[in-house]
This record gives structure tokens, sequence and C-alpha cells, in this order.
């Protein structure tokens, strides 16, 4: 007897959300004597991916940890079409079994969703009405408790949902297994959860970084978070999703020293035992919605010998900070985080422009919920700017500005409006040749140095990926 198999051609799904283009092998059957035998249909699950947040590493322990519990496993990884051209990921999507589901970037901005959590959502939606012959459940592999509600929605209607986390989400595992959904650990190694960077944030409010030899591995903690959570919830400093913003914030009101901030865990660890061992319980001050914690970050493509690249990003950003909130506290903000200056970078409302078209600024302000709009006076974005500084529902991990200049000289001397020998040049010529740029292209013209620069490389930006621009009245 001999097993015949035909390899298909890339398949394009007919799901209105995405096309995806997917490998795999359809299994004829076993042929002998001129009889046939049908195999045992093998139970299949579908996993849905967010090439966003995780990587090609943890998409294949995925993979992998779900053939564990038996079966056949399809994959559907969502990304920006332009994800497919590169050689890393282009290898994982033609892989049998793996389907590519390039999501379009909106062109105008929208200030719900992520485009690929939508995608996701609504792939969980389709798969929900589908034929159980069509597959025998579906997993998500996930970080956050983003998609809780669309997976019980999914549960609720018949569909066998799996959730796979890394191991070391341990608010994340516990949301899903207090919620009933079959939970899978993700065995992802020591490596992607240590650390050789602590961010210091000190008595005076200014912070630190360094590199320390052995790397921290945070650990499984959650009643001593549950026991931090109930203390500073009392004393109205947790207010929000996020607990190390809380915990700053107690400790630099108490005037209690340095506080290791960065791992986040080592913050919480410091509080627990500050309220543990005291007998001043009575005596604690209760927050009056006057502190801003900042721990920015920089962006990074690589780890390095940092432990993560969320790591590395933190420690070249120099330290955290916390600031009290004012009239000033936006434009102080801004300063620190090097948007405003009084030199060529003077004005603040396009300061606040190019803060939130940073990336990673607009994702934390679209989870809050006040991303700036078209409407949006320079006063009402500054007031939005203000709450979210001050608010818990975010890391405040916010990327500071940087490599814009290096990055628009390089289209200027492709547009011939810089010499080659002007690489590196003064910042008053390239002023110049920017203006010349948004002249020769119409574009919007901005007072500062960064702002122009923001326009030139947004315009100057091909990739179907692209994302609009957050515009307001300036």
């Amino acid at each position: 007897m001999r097993r015949l198999c035909r390899w298909s051609l890339p398949q394009v799904c007919k799901s209105p959300s995405a096309a995806c283009t997917i490998h795999r092998i359809v299994v004829l059957g076993w042929h002998g004597f001129g009889t046939s035998k049908k195999i045992k249909k093998l139970p299949q699950t579908t996993l849905l991916v967010d090439a966003d947040v995780h990587s090609v590493e943890e998409i294949r322990q995925a993979i992998s940890r779900l053939k564990d519990e038996g079966g056949l496993v399809r994959t559907k990884i969502f990304a920006e079409p332009a994800r497919q051209d590169n050689k890393k990921w282009g290898r994982l999507i033609k892989e049998q079994g793996v389907a590519f589901c390039p999501v379009h970037r909106a062109t105008i901005v929208d200030h719900a969703k992520q485009p690929n959590d939508e995608a996701i959502t609504l792939a969980m939606q389709e798969l929900s009405g589908q034929s159980h012959s069509c597959h025998d459940g579906v997993a998500l592999l996930t970080s956050d408790l983003g998609f809780l509600v669309a997976v019980l929605k999914a549960q609720a209607s018949g569909l066998r949902m799996t959730v796979v986390i890394p191991e070391y989400k341990y608010s994340t595992l516990r949301g899903y297994n207090d919620s009933g959904v079959k939970v899978l650990e993700l065995e992802t190694g020591s490596q992607e959860r240590g650390s050789r960077v602590r961010a210091i944030l000190h008595t005076n409010g200014d912070g630190s970084v360094k590199l320390v030899a052995d790397a921290y591995r945070s650990f499984d903690n959650t009643k001593g978070g549950e026991f931090v959570r109930g203390v500073l919830q009392e004393l109205g400093y947790a207010t929000g999703k996020y607990l190390t913003p809380a915990c700053a914030k107690f400790w630099f009101a108490h005037g209690l020293g340095s506080l290791v901030v960065f791992p986040d865990q080592l913050s919480t660890l410091a509080v627990q035992k500050a309220i543990s061992q005291s007998s001043r319980a009575k005596s604690w001050k209760r927050y009056n919605d006057n502190l801003a914690f900042f721990a920015p970050t920089r962006r990074v493509a690589r780890s390095g010998t940092y432990g993560s690249i969320l790591a590395h990003s933190i420690f070249l950003a120099g330290g955290p900070f916390m600031l009290k909130d004012s009239p000033l506290l936006v434009s102080q903000a801004l300063r620190r985080l090097g948007y405003l200056d009084d030199e060529m970078n003077a004005d603040e409302s396009e300061a606040m422009f190019n803060f939130v078209n940073v990336s990673a600024n607009k994702v934390m302000l679209r989870m809050i919920g006040i991303l700036p709009c078209l409407e949006d006076s320079s006063a009402e974005v500054r007031e939005k700017l203000r709450v979210a500084f001050l608010s818990h529902e975010s890391r405040s991990q916010w990327q500071m500005l940087g490599g814009t200049s290096e990055r628009v000289q390089q289209i200027l001397l492709k547009e011939k409006l810089l010499a080659n020998s002007h690489f590196g040049c003064k910042s008053c010529q390239i002023l110049d040749a920017m203006k010349a740029y948004v002249k020769k292209f119409q574009l919007e013209h901005k007072k500062t140095f960064n702002a122009l620069a923001r326009v030139i490389i947004h315009h100057s930006d091909k990739s179907p990926s692209k994302r609009a621009m957050i515009e307001f009245k300036l």
C-alpha cells in the first residue's frame, strides 16, 4: 500500500476580513489492490496570531505546543502586507499549514482599535459561524487580555476555544483561567524573561539606568500583587490597569528613597515589603491625582545583551522621571522626551503633533481611549496628553524622539536637495533643504525642524503598511 498526497497551489481565503495565502497537503487516501480505505480524520485547530505582538520563534513554539495536544494545526498570521517580503517571516509563511492574512492599514486614523485586532476578532466571528466539519477548534496566541471578550463570545457560540499564552504572562494566564477558557502555557525559555537592565526612580523625581551582570527573571507573585493593588486602591493610587505607575507614585509621595521601576515586578515587591513591614498603616498618604510617572523608551530593533528589546529601549532612554501636575505638565514632559526645545523645535503644538505620530505613543493613546482627532484644537490635545500622562491605564512607557535627522537627510540626498558632502551637516542647512522638499511636493508646511522631518518621512514612505498621520488644529 502507498499513501498518495497532493501539494496544493497557494490558496486564497475568501474571508472578507483578509486574503490569506495558505500552503497545505491534501491527503487523498490509502490505495492498494483496487480498494481504498478512509483514514481516520484527525482533529484540526485553527491558530490565530497577531504578528505585531509575537515573534516567529513564539509562533513556531505555539504550533508545536498545539500539535502536542494531538491533531493538525492550521495557522493564520495577521500582519501588514509588507511582512511577507521579510526573509524570516517569508520562510514561515511558506511552510505547510501556514496562512498569511494581510491586514491593510486604514487611510484614515481609526480611534477605536488596532487593525490586526479587528481582523482577528472578525476571523473568530466567521469561524464561529462555520460548520464544525471545517475545523474542530480555534486557538489564539496572545499575551494580554485584550481578546477576552471576543474569546468568551466565540466560546458561548459553541466554538471550542484555546488560548496559548507565554508562561511569564501571569496576569493574562490568570485572567483566562478564571474565565473558564482552556489555556496552554508556552514555555519561552529564560532568555525571553530575563533583563539585565535596572531603571531607578530617585527621590528628587529624576532617574537613572544601569546594566547588571545577573538577569532578573520574574516569577508568579499573584498574591503579592493583589495585596499591593488592594492597599493602593484604598489609598487612591491604583486606579487603572497597570500597577507600576501606582507603585512609583506611592513610593515618591512618601519619600521612601530610590525605587527600581524596571523590571516592573521589582517595584511591586518593594511596595509589598514596605507596607508589610511598616507599622504606619493608618498614616499612609492618600493620592492627590497630581503626579505623572514616565518610564521612557527609545526605538531599537535588537535585544543585544540587555535581555529583551524593551530592556534595551529603556536603557537607551536614560531612566524614568516623575513630574507634578501643573499647567506646564505637557510642555515639561515633551522637553524631557526630546520633542520640544528652545531652538528649532520651540512650537508646543507641533511638538505634540510629533509626539502623537510616533507609533508606540499612538498605540498607548489609542489604548487609553484619548487619541487626538481632526476636530481637536491644540488646547484640547494638550488636555488629552495631560490626562494620558496622569493615567494608570498604560505602562507610562512613552517613546522618545530619535533618529529623524539621519532619516530625513537620506531622503533629501536622494532628491538632490542636499549635496553628498553635506551629509551630517548643520541643522539649519537641513532645515532649508526640508523647506525646499515641502515646496517641491506641495506638502503642508510646518514651522519646526522635527515636524517638517515627520511630514517628509511620512510622504516618502511608499510601504503599503503606512498609517495615516494624526492631524489636529495646530
